[in-house]
C-alpha cells in the first residue's frame, strides 16, 4: 500500500490522486480565468471609479485632456470633470472612448459597468460565468473536502498557475494578481 509498482493503492487514495490529477489538469485552463476574475474583482476591492480608470488609460496612451477631447469631439473640461468624479460619463462619450482606446476596451467596460450598475446587480449579472462547467467542477471538488484540504488544493492550483505564468512569460505581467491570490489563500483558515 505504499504506492510502489504492482501494489494497489486503497480506493480512497486512488480517488484523492485522481482528483488531484484532474485539478492539476484543470488548473492550467482555469489559471487565465482566475486571473481575469481577480482583475475583475480588484476593481470592486480597490473601488476605482470610472474617472480614475479613464485617467490611467488616457495618460498611458499619452493623451492630454485637449487631445482626447479632439479625438472624441467633446469639451476637454467635461473629461476633467468625469475623471475627478464630478460628472458622470454619458453613453455617447463612453462609446467614443471605446473607439479611441480599443486596447483598453475591457478595462473601460468593466469600470463603466461598476459606474452604472449597483454592486449587487453586478454580482447578479455574473459576468465571469461562461458556458463551461468550471464552476460545477469547482463546487464538486471542494464540496467534500475539509477546510485544510481546500486550502492545500488551492495552494497546489496557485503553484501550478505560477509555474504556467513563468513558462508562458507572463509572470511579471500577472505578478500583482498572483500576489493577491496568494495572500487570499494564505488568509484562509
Amino acid at each position: 500500500m505504499d504506492g510502489g509498482a504492482g501494489i494497489l493503492k486503497p480506493k480512497r487514495v486512488r480517488s484523492a490522486v485522481a482528483i488531484s490529477e484532474r485539478v492539476a489538469t484543470e488548473a492550467g485552463q482555469l489559471g487565465e480565468r482566475l486571473i481575469q476574475g481577480v482583475e475583475f474583482y480588484m476593481n470592486i476591492e480597490n473601488k476605482k471609479n470610472f474617472g480614475e480608470i479613464l485617467k490611467e488609460v488616457r495618460i498611458k496612451n499619452g493623451d492630454s485632456f485637449r487631445t482626447l477631447a479632439d479625438k472624441i469631439n467633446i469639451v476637454f473640461s467635461y473629461i476633467d470633470k468625469v475623471e475627478k468624479g464630478i460628472r458622470p460619463i454619458n453613453k455617447e462619450m463612453f462609446s467614443r472612448l471605446l473607439n479611441v482606446y480599443p486596447l483598453d476596451k475591457k478595462k473601460l467596460m468593466v469600470a463603466y459597468t461598476f459606474e452604472v450598475f449597483p454592486e449587487n446587480a453586478i454580482k447578479d449579472l455574473d459576468l465571469l460565468k461562461d458556458s463551461n462547467d468550471y464552476e460545477f467542477i469547482y463546487k464538486f471538488l471542494f464540496e467534500n473536502l475539509s477546510a485544510e484540504e481546500k486550502k492545500n488544493l488551492l495552494k497546489n492550483m496557485y503553484d501550478r498557475l505560477e509555474v504556467d505564468c513563468y513558462k508562458n512569460g507572463t509572470y511579471e505581467k500577472n505578478k500583482e494578481k498572483l500576489n493577491l491570490i496568494k495572500s487570499k489563500i494564505d488568509k484562509l483558515k
